[in-house]
């Protein structure tokens, strides 16, 4: 009960933070919606330069998401708020750092690392977060492409663990590369995870494409392991993009598992933007793991964003299996959320 309260409390308190923020913001009113960029969103954060002092920047995301649906789907039905984050990011001379709470989730602390600029392309970083494997894992949950992420990439991604990488950028930072090795996770009865990204952004005039590849191994506590792996790309050509991913994991206890998404967007004038997604898993995928109508293979998905302000984002999203009777079996979310 407590915890409800306070989470209630927070909510609340975020929500109209940053609600009157919107009028202190300073980006156009009407901006398009910006498609995440591989070369952008998963790249090991480093210090600017090692003169550079950054005061604390505060930051608010708030997620709320009303959910409908028929067939079996582990999301909540009704209205919940999934996120409601508070966190602050810096500088200090060669050293980064950045804080991030999540007052709805079970789990409060969601990232605390500092990283250090020890060569101009070369940076080091310790603390607890998102592990470099899978695309669709890294991109901020404020800028995912549909409100729940790819069924493949909750299940074999690994999410945020403690640990140290090492981030290494050539060839005018079109080549980047994160690698490291984390603590494991208890509740999965992992031991310890290690995993390494490496993406690079074609040169081409017009059209932006980035491609991606990560591997990791992860050791559980009974002695065995096994290795996932992955490739991406993303494609960026004005107001359209492409996104395909394929994540792998050959030898996992409940057997091989592999699964694929391809999601395509059209950004429209006034800041509105169309979607589309096909979504397909194979091997023993739990309906747990899938947030949505399972446990069809594969998953059609439409939506539409629209951008109020450029803080505030609303997302209309229809999931369902490709079959007849598909109507029984679909889901809609629908989500409003505030990101200063």
């Amino acid at each position: 009960m407590h915890q409800t309260v306070r989470r209630t409390l927070a909510c609340v308190f975020l929500g109209a933070f940053g609600l009157l923020g919107l009028h202190a913001h300073n980006g156009p009113a009407h901006a398009l919606p910006t498609p995440a960029a591989p070369s952008d969103s998963t790249a090991h954060r480093s210090p600017a330069s090692s003169a550079q002092r950054i005061g604390p920047q505060i930051g608010v995301f708030v997620q709320t998401v009303l959910h409908t649906s028929r067939g079996h789907t582990a999301a909540p039905e009704g209205f919940y708020v999934p996120r409601a984050r508070l966190g602050a990011e810096g500088q200090f001379e060669s050293i980064a750092y950045e804080v991030e709470a999540d007052f709805a989730d079970d789990v409060l602390l969601k990232d605390a690392w500092a990283a250090y600029r020890a060569r101009p392309h070369l940076t080091l970083r310790a603390g607890q977060f998102k592990v470099p494997f899978s695309y669709s894992e890294l991109v901020s949950s404020a800028a995912t492409d549909f409100v729940q992420r790819p069924r493949v990439a909750r299940r074999l991604s690994v999410g945020r663990r403690t640990g140290v990488d090492v981030g290494y950028r050539a060839w005018d930072e079109r080549m980047r590369f994160q690698g490291g090795v984390f603590s494991g996770e208890t509740s999965l009865a992992e031991e310890w995870v290690a995993a390494a990204r490496l993406t690079w952004a074609a040169p081409t005039r017009g059209v932006r494409s980035v491609v991606g590849a990560n591997v990791a191994y992860v050791r559980s506590t009974e002695n065995r392991g096994h290795a996932r792996y992955g490739a991406d790309v993303r494609v960026m050509q004005g107001p359209a993009f492409l996104t395909a991913e394929v994540l792998a994991a050959p030898d996992t206890r409940a057997g091989p598992e592999m699964g694929t998404y391809v999601t395509a967007g059209y950004a429209l004038a006034d800041g509105h933007l169309v979607r589309a997604q096909w979504d397909y898993v194979s091997g023993a995928v739990p309906a747990a793991a899938s947030e949505g109508p399972t446990p069809a293979r594969s998953m059609i998905g439409v939506g539409y964003t629209l951008r109020l302000a450029a803080p505030l984002r609303v997302e209309v999203d229809y999931l369902a299996p490709p079959t007849a009777d598909a109507f029984d079996e679909r889901a809609v979310f629908v989500n409003l959320q505030v990101s200063l």
